[in-house]
């Protein structure tokens, strides 16, 4: 019996792949935790591969997003 692949793991993939600033992994990045969490991990639906690629791929766009908004706000409070 073929289990069906999960849409959050795709989604979550195909989101950390396009970055977009880091926003768009930071969105991916929670599709996949949920997805493996959830569905994949517990072998109830296919696409682990791809909720692991998507955490893996989308840790680094979230943390320069995180690190871009430090800078923003510490460049807001520092008055220059």
């Amino acid at each position: 019996m073929v289990r069906p692949t999960s849409t959050y793991a795709i989604a979550g993939f195909i989101l950390t792949v396009l970055w977009g600033f880091g926003f768009l992994s930071l969105v991916g990045l929670f599709f996949c935790a949920h997805a493996w969490r959830t569905e994949t991990g517990k072998g109830l639906k296919g696409g682990h591969g791809f909720s692991v690629a998507g955490v893996i791929i989308g840790t680094p766009g979230t943390l320069l997003l995180v690190l871009w908004f430090l800078g923003w706000v510490s460049s807001q409070f520092s008055g220059t």
